[in-house]
């Protein structure tokens, strides 16, 4: 799952809240004081009143800051203004209003731009070492593509510490065709379920629009079909419509 962090002020925040995008994680701020690690950061020019460049540079200071994706939230849809915010340094622009769809889409393509800038002929070292842990509880979140090449790490890991793990796989269903519109805002749920079920050093990934696909660490079979029945009880317990349906499939990660 991508986080996002969303620095704006406080009468927008219902906006940010009323957004329907599946697979993103949102933390919304009013201020830099005590933000967390995450994927990209969304800036916006209402954020304190203060011109956008100074917030800008003041969020490249933090540590762990420097390189990632950014973007900035804009109501002038004014192409001079798109010009002054990428020469700011932003790597993208956000002109409000957008759907949905498009912010996610928009969102996503900033998250997936800090693998290529660390692996680019421009690889910094040093902002290879100024990524920090990001202090959440819970499962960390990788994009799907990314989950393969973490899979064969992990199996190296399992045979040289000869432990063991589970690999689970949690798909959501729906009866009814009309209600597919309902399924981003229901995936939402069990996306959060998942991350707070799961302990820091689990592994989750939205895969496709109705599978998540855990990697549960040093687990074995009881323990993976506890931590499954953990999810599959919140997610029944929040989520109110009888169409949707919660299956899992468990096995071991052969090594």
């Amino acid at each position: 799952m991508i986080h996002a962090v969303i620095l704006d002020k406080e009468e927008n925040f219902p906006f940010w809240k009323g957004l329907s995008c599946s697979g993103i994680d949102i933390t919304l701020l009013s201020d830099t004081s005590n933000i967390p690690c995450c994927d990209t950061v969304i800036l916006s020019e209402e954020l304190n009143g203060r011109p956008i460049e100074e917030n800008y540079a003041e969020l490249r200071q933090l540590q762990g800051f420097k390189s990632v994706p950014t973007a900035a939230v804009t109501y002038d849809h004014g192409s001079d203004r798109q010009d002054e915010l990428l020469e700011i340094g932003f790597d993208d622009v956000l002109r409000l209003p957008l759907c949905d769809k498009l912010i996610a889409r928009r969102i996503e393509g900033l998250a997936a731009m800090l693998p290529y800038t660390l692996s680019s002929d421009s690889f910094s070292f040093e902002s290879l070492i100024d990524i920090r842990d990001d202090g959440k509880s819970g499962a960390f979140s990788v994009q799907s593509d990314d989950l393969s090449t973490i899979y064969r790490f992990i199996i190296r890991i399992l045979q040289r510490l000869g432990t063991s793990a589970q690999v689970l796989l949690l798909k959501l269903a729906c009866d009814s065709e009309s209600l597919q519109d309902k399924a981003d805002q229901i995936m939402q749920i069990l996306a959060n379920d998942v991350r707070l079920c799961l302990r820091r050093g689990d592994i989750a990934s939205v895969c496709g629009k109705d599978q998540i696909v855990v990697l549960l660490i040093g687990a074995d079979d009881d323990g993976g079909h506890l931590v499954a029945n953990r999810i599959v009880s919140s997610f029944y317990s929040e989520c109110d419509d009888d169409s949707f349906t919660l299956e899992y499939d468990i096995h071991e990660i052969k090594t």
